[in-house]
């Protein structure tokens, strides 16, 4: 486990969320009057600590605390928002989002069904009192939340999909408990409800996977390379508009997958990145 935690630590920045867990989980576990199992248990979680705490310092504070970062990150933040209800509908999303989110776009019905799921799954954990596999699940959501509200980890869809394995298996749970406590009609019923959940983004998926010319950054890179390798090409977060137009051949070009990009700009919203690739 610490050898395991150290590679995770050193190639994943979400990492220490699940590796914290994974100790605390571990020391509970282990509920051992052996001194030896005890001491290497501590050891090895505190060497990992220290494995963090040396790439946190050196690394993390001064990339995090970039002034471009924070204000790029300033709206996932959890204190950042206008109100107590939309501070609680980010971190509720935040737990949905990497399994369930188009565009970062969750249909209300799926995201109350996901988190009605969730919820009665770690209900169910905490009856049982299973504290290892509670930590284990649902710690790596809540140090999240906390470093958000300590404006150290945006709760942004892409930085929360580490916890999507951690939803699936919360969701799994909840729907375990209601196939136990039901019979066969409210097993066809669970069957039409999830259905009617995931039937907003398969739609969605099935979309892309009939116009994947809309999604295929790659091609577009490619294009992009081969016309400016003289020139200067300016990148951006929410660069679609620009990859779009770099990679399009305007004597002919394709209405359709332009008109499509520029839907898909008008969902994303207002975005300032524009402002700093002014600068050379």
């Amino acid at each position: 486990l610490f050898a395991a935690s150290v590679l995770a630590i050193l190639f994943s920045v979400p990492a220490p969320f699940i590796v914290a867990c994974a100790w605390a989980s571990t020391a509970l576990v282990w509920r051992t009057p052996n001194v030896r199992i005890r001491g290497a248990i501590f050891a090895a979680a505190a060497g990992t600590a220290a494995v963090f705490g040396i790439i946190y310092f050196t690394v993390y504070v001064r990339a995090g605390n970039a002034s471009f970062m924070q204000r790029f990150w300033a709206p996932a933040y959890s204190d950042s928002q206008h109100s107590l209800a939309d501070a609680a509908s980010l971190i509720l999303l935040a737990l949905i989002r990497p399994v369930f989110a188009f565009d970062d776009y969750v249909s209300v019905i799926t995201a109350a069904a996901a988190l009605l799921l969730l919820g009665f799954g770690l209900f169910r954990i905490i009856l049982s009192r299973n504290w290892p596999l509670l930590v284990l699940l649902a710690g790596p959501f809540a140090l999240a939340v906390i470093a958000s509200l300590l404006r150290s980890w945006p709760l942004g869809t892409r930085l929360m999909v580490f916890s999507a394995p951690l939803a699936i298996a919360l969701i799994s749970y909840g729907i375990e408990g209601l196939l136990n406590v039901g019979g066969r009609r409210c097993g066809w019923a669970l069957t039409a409800f999830l259905a009617g959940m995931l039937l907003p983004p398969f739609r969605y998926s099935v979309y892309q996977a009939r116009h994947p010319a809309s999604t295929d950054n790659r091609q577009m890179i490619r294009e992009v390379l081969q016309r400016a390798a003289n020139g200067v090409v300016y990148i951006y977060a929410g660069a679609a508009p620009e990859w779009l137009f770099y990679s399009e051949d305007l004597s002919r070009p394709d209405w359709n997958r332009i008109r499509r990009w520029q839907a898909a700009s008008r969902r994303l919203g207002d975005n300032r990145g524009h402002l700093y690739s002014r600068n050379p």
